[in-house]
């Protein structure tokens, strides 16, 4: 069977996607910069480096895992919703924990309402409905796409107005709960089968055994993009890790976008 046909689709869908969301960050990036200062870009920053560590740590690969199900993902979707509940409250909890230690190590002890007010993030994340990974798994690259830039959107557009009002860096953060709640809306209003509240122990020792692996992975990449933003961020300051951010990001943006289309077409999808 050719594949070609099928694989430059979901090519060119993702890549519109993939322009969508760099453009709309980019020009999110250049107007917060006019309204907020690099220490409080530094500042979410270091928030966020908590929450991705615990992200990583915790990960289950419940998106993975019923990607690559060949036989009936849904009978899995029960079980994997009731994990990623649990995994976001787990992470909420641990960056409620951590937070104070997190703020001694950067020496900003001030951004602890921050970090306390982003654990809200993953807690709202862990209700989406797992299905969404049917865009990818049915090739609906088209709603895919609908479904992502619509969320990248709300986003942008929260933080910005909150930002122009009120230019605190608390704005990113309720951009990220707001824009998590709308996709936890959408996920269960437009995307079927809906979950429901119904643990398999057994189906969830599969799902975390199979899982394992995309932690290790996890771990490994968030070793490698991560540990200079935490030098930075602990020997330079707020600011300067604010700047550096944003000016890696732009930086290796081409090179990144290439591989996120390859990754999305030829990644999980490949072994369904």
């Amino acid at each position: 069977m050719n594949y070609f046909p099928t694989a430059f689709k979901g090519a060119s869908w993702f890549s519109v996607l993939r322009i969508v969301i760099r453009g709309l960050s980019i020009v999110k990036i250049a107007i917060l910069a006019r309204l907020l200062l690099p220490s409080q870009f530094g500042e979410f920053g270091i928030a966020t480096i908590l929450l991705g560590l615990l992200e990583i740590f915790t990960e289950t690969g419940i998106n993975v895992f019923l990607l690559q199900e060949k036989s009936d993902p849904e009978k899995y979707l029960d079980t994997a919703w009731v994990i990623s509940i649990v995994r976001g409250l787990t992470i909420c909890l641990l960056i409620l924990l951590s937070a104070p230690l997190v703020s001694q190590f950067f020496r900003v002890t001030h951004i602890i309402p921050l970090i306390y007010l982003i654990s809200l993030v993953p807690l709202v994340r862990g209700f989406i409905n797992p299905m969404i990974v049917k865009f990818q798994k049915n090739l609906l690259y088209h709603q895919e796409f609908v479904y992502r830039s619509s969320i990248i959107f709300v986003e942008s557009a929260v933080i910005i107005f909150l930002a122009y009002f009120t230019r605190s860096v608390y704005s990113f953060a309720w951009g990220l709960i707001i824009s998590a709640f709308v996709e936890v809306i959408i996920s269960h209003l437009f995307v079927n089968p809906r979950p429901k509240l119904n643990l398999n122990v057994i189906q969830a020792r599969e799902i975390l055994i199979r899982g394992k692996w995309v932690t290790g992975f996890g771990i490994m990449e968030y070793v490698y993009t991560q540990s200079d933003n935490v030098v930075v961020g602990r020997f330079l300051g707020q600011s300067s890790l604010g700047i550096y951010q944003n000016a890696y990001k732009l930086s290796v943006l081409p090179l990144t976008e290439i591989g996120e289309v390859l990754n999305a077409i030829y990644g999980p999808n490949a072994t369904t």
